[in-house]
């Protein structure tokens, strides 16, 4: 069995520009983009989707591997991967934004541990919300669900010169308002319920001159916020996978339809 080289060009393109789209989907995405998971882990899982997904795929456009079409086309493969697992990103980004805000208001800003999914210090209330959030991820199959939307986008934007247009990139930057607005809906009980506790010593204070104050307002701070902590946290999970369902509706509505 022979091939020429025109044929070999083909298979060659139709297993690699899928791969450079779900390659930047996994390094982009939570949970699979985490700095503690395996390069190896990575591209191997990248190798095994291009391969199922290649033979089911439209042909991609015969382009010399060295020519400016096939820069584009590049170019576009990884601005497609990286904005839908950018947009995962932005909803984590909700609950880093309630965790800092919680943890400042515990006075504990300077406890700090590894962000579990960028590897960065972040206050230890945003690290118990992250490793929660990303159990649920794995528990409702999200990751998955993702995958299926990397599969329909194939269908939507298949592999050419072009693909996302800008008005898709500023949908994406107005969306990210929501992160704001999510983490502090999920913040406000806890913060509003503390500084609501810090009056009440303040005017223990007042009331007792004796009462040390500096001596007893931390730990009862801390106890107060971590109670708090207990009793909101099926809310603030409820409200992380409210906010996934809708960025992954957004992903299907808005950014995988084109004009």
């Amino acid at each position: 069995m022979t091939f020429t080289e025109a044929q070999l060009t083909a298979m060659i393109a139709s297993f690699f520009w899928p791969m450079v789209r779900i390659g930047a989907l996994f390094v982009a995405m939570p949970i699979f983009g985490n700095k503690q998971l395996s390069t190896k882990v990575k591209s191997l899982l990248t190798l095994m989707i291009a391969l199922m997904l290649a033979p089911v795929l439209d042909p991609p456009p015969l382009v010399d591997v060295f020519s400016g079409d096939a820069v584009l086309i590049m170019f576009q493969q990884v601005i497609i991967g990286l904005i839908m697992g950018f947009s995962l990103h932005m909803v984590f980004g909700s609950l880093a934004v309630a965790g800092e805000m919680v943890g400042y208001q515990m006075k504990l800003g300077m406890a700090k541990m590894a962000d579990p999914i960028n590897g960065v210090p972040v206050p230890i209330v945003t690290t118990l919300y992250l490793t929660l959030a990303m159990l649920i991820i794995l528990a409702l199959d999200i990751h998955l669900v993702l995958i299926e939307l990397l599969v329909d986008s194939f269908k939507v934007f298949p592999v050419a010169v072009d693909g996302l247009s800008p008005d898709s990139f500023w949908k994406l930057v107005g969306w990210g308002t929501r992160m704001f607005e999510i983490g502090l809906v999920m913040a406000m009980p806890i913060v509003g319920s503390i500084l609501l506790l810090d009056v009440a010593q303040g005017y223990m204070q007042r009331a007792a001159q004796q009462f040390q104050i500096f001596a007893v307002g931390f730990p009862i701070t801390l106890l107060g916020g971590m109670i708090l902590i207990w009793v909101t946290l099926p809310a603030v999970m409820d409200n992380f996978i409210l906010a996934m369902d809708e960025i992954l509706q957004f992903i299907r509505d808005e950014l995988l339809v084109r004009k």
